[in-house]
């Protein structure tokens, strides 16, 4: 679901950036192929994922992928990510904002899990790659902001 305020992204990012969320639902479905294949495998690559950590460096992001991917395997529909994205992009440089939402099923239970999501895209020799990605749940502020005497409600 693409949100009203984002901005038009020309048509290769935004190749770029559906392919990676087709990489996403087939992580989900417990094949990592598609996303090794949309970052860029070099010595400067990040990943500050959803699960804690960071790697630095494609040798290193290439095993954090072999190593989440069956923690991610069947806990979701295959068709159940919804991106909500805004995005920018200008010279060899291009960047997501999004919420990512995905159903989850148990045997008795369906919750939906949102994550927090900057993604950053370099132009690398004609073809956007993922330099950056730094993903986290998000959590619920206005309990905390309820506390401290705020009043007014925000989005989400």
């Amino acid at each position: 679901m693409a949100d009203p305020g984002a901005v038009d992204l020309p048509a290769d990012v935004q190749s770029a950036v559906d392919e990676v969320h087709h990489a996403l639902t087939e992580l989900a479905a417990g094949n990592a192929e598609p996303t090794r294949k949309t970052y860029w495998h070099a010595d400067h690559t990040t990943l500050f994922g959803a699960y804690g950590g960071y790697d630095v460096g494609w040798p290193a992001l290439s095993r954090r992928l072999d190593a989440i991917t069956p923690l991610v395997a069947g806990r979701g529909s295959r068709d159940g990510v919804e991106v909500q994205t805004l995005a920018a992009a200008t010279g060899d440089l291009a960047y997501t904002v999004e919420l990512e939402r995905r159903r989850e099923s148990g045997q008795d239970t369906s919750t939906v899990q949102t994550l927090r999501v900057t993604q950053i895209y370099r132009r690398v020799q004609g073809t956007w790659k993922l330099v950056h990605r730094h993903a986290d749940p998000l959590s619920d502020i206005h309990d905390a902001l309820a506390e401290t005497g705020w009043k007014q409600r925000l989005p989400g």
